[in-house]
């Protein structure tokens, strides 16, 4: 899968999940990812869910070393 594409992927992914559902999701942006991704994210979570609450949230140092630095990290869960 192309990198672009990780955004929308997450978010039809949770969509497909979760479906009709109210949902809450909380996401980490490493340091590194691409500027676009906070804006298909928000895009793709609202166009997919059935979003009642999101955070996106800068990636704590200690994962960003762990996982990397042009990572997304994401939880999400129906009420």
């Amino acid at each position: 899968m192309p990198e672009g594409q990780v955004p929308a992927a997450f978010a039809e992914f949770w969509g497909r999940a979760f479906a009709g559902r109210p949902v809450r999701a909380y996401l980490n942006l490493g340091k590194a990812a691409p500027p676009s991704w906070r804006r298909a994210l928000e895009e793709g979570l609202k166009a997919h869910l059935a979003l009642q609450k999101a955070r996106l949230s800068p990636m704590p140092r200690d994962l960003q070393e762990r996982i990397g630095a042009k990572s997304l990290l994401g939880f999400a869960y129906p009420l």
